[in-house]
């Protein structure tokens, strides 16, 4: 939908996982111009799964629910990060809340860096739950998490505000994920009659058992609006 179009853009599940004996790593990014959906951002850097640091463009003492008030300028975002001594992995997460520019990434004192490949593929679907809404750590999102845990590249198809969409699940990747979990629900009960629902669920879930036959597919449902559900 046109209003929502900025967060289907964004960055969310985007990660760079790399080994490097780097000792120090410097970030710039630049903000993107045109309608925005946030206005806030944070990009996660862990050493060996250790939250190191954060390039974001809010403060610490900010409450949680204030963000989008934060006034956003066009000037590039910069940070360093010390790394630490040896071989380590880095991962550095993007923002699920919008889609910045990365202009630099520059490694200190690093005599080699070389990408970390995971042994399966994540697929997600979902809503702004799976997208990270209001994480201030996109590294902490169940989405960023699930791919961890499971080692798999994780690409996420989550949008805020959405719901079923047939369409969106009718676009077959070019790759076949070993792991698909599909989150809807939340917005479906409050936007669509039970008889759209139910047909719009049929048909997402539909298409994706035909573009991939052999992947394991979950149906993550909200069970804190089983309650609502029940009524309708």
């Amino acid at each position: 939908r046109p209003g929502f179009y900025p967060m289907a853009i964004s960055t969310a599940g985007v990660q760079l996982v790399f080994r490097t004996d780097a000792e120090g790593l410097r970030l710039r990014v630049t903000t993107p111009e045109g309608k925005l959906y946030h206005r806030y951002f944070a990009y996660d850097i862990l050493v060996d799964e250790v939250l190191t640091g954060q390039l974001k463009n809010f403060p610490d003492t900010m409450e949680n629910g204030h963000y989008d008030e934060i006034p956003l300028t066009q000037e590039p975002a910069e940070g360093y990060f010390s790394l630490g001594s040896g071989t380590k992995t880095v991962r550095i997460v993007f923002p699920w809340s919008m889609n910045l520019g990365l202009e630099l990434l520059e490694l200190e004192n690093a005599t080699f860096a070389e990408p970390v490949a995971k042994s399966k593929k994540l697929l997600i679907y979902g809503d702004s739950i799976t997208q990270g809404a209001c994480s201030l750590y996109p590294s902490q999102t169940y989405a960023a998490q699930l791919g961890r845990w499971l080692d798999a590249e994780a690409i996420s198809k989550a949008v805020g505000s959405e719901y079923y969409y047939p369409e969106l699940a009718q676009i077959k990747l070019q790759t076949c994920p070993d792991y698909i979990t599909v989150s809807y629900g939340c917005n479906d009960w409050y936007h669509l009659s039970r008889e759209e629902f139910t047909d719009r669920c049929h048909r997402f879930w539909a298409a994706v058992c035909q573009n991939y036959p052999a992947a394991k597919k979950f149906a993550l449902t909200p069970i804190y609006y089983l309650a609502d559900c029940g009524e309708r």
